[in-house]
């Protein structure tokens, strides 16, 4: 998880990029240490520890979605516009001869990626996996022929280089965003 502190006119801002979110605990001793502003970086899914108090204590949720929570919260910001993906990853090129690139996700909970790889063993090209977290994803897309992936940020940045993707959805949430992500 990080988190960053940046300082302005009016005091420092909290911004706050954690897998899964803050917990509650930390959202309160930041409002105790009196920062100006709170901001929540979610991820691609909404898969917050505790939502409600995230949207309490927090003066901004940004959610890397296209698709939103339902809120009616002015606070909690989704869809494409806020959605944060280096440009970088327009300079790609994909390749059909290219490898088939395996990532899903930072964690892999569900342990799809050994799967895959059984499952192509065979194909006769090469397939990449990449498992754990990683700083960029952009070297493995550029050239590749495919993206076997989860559904979440990797699927944007896949997008954005060009890469066809075969996507899986582990909860509502992401395969609502994996159908609109397809319109």
């Amino acid at each position: 998880w990080s988190w960053m502190m940046r300082y302005g006119p009016s005091g420092a801002t909290l911004i706050i990029d954690v897998e899964k979110g803050p917990t509650a605990e930390f959202l309160e001793s930041a409002r105790r240490a009196s920062f100006a502003r709170i901001v929540v970086i979610a991820g691609s899914g909404y898969a917050l520890q505790d939502w409600n108090s995230t949207q309490a204590l927090s003066d901004w949720v940004v959610c890397q979605s296209i698709t939103g929570p339902k809120s009616d919260v002015i606070k909690v910001l989704s869809g494409i516009d806020y959605i944060m993906i280096d440009p970088q990853f327009a300079q790609c090129v994909p390749d059909f001869n290219g490898p088939i690139v395996i990532g899903m996700g930072g964690t892999d909970p569900h342990e799809l990626t050994p799967q895959a790889l059984v499952a192509l063993q065979d194909i006769g090209r090469e397939v990449m996996a990449m498992n754990g977290h990683w700083e960029s994803i952009k070297p493995a897309l550029d050239g590749a022929a495919l993206l076997i992936g989860a559904l979440g940020m990797t699927a944007y940045e896949a997008a954005a280089a060009g890469v066809p993707s075969l996507l899986t959805g582990w909860s509502p949430d992401q395969i609502m965003t994996a159908e609109q992500l397809e319109a």
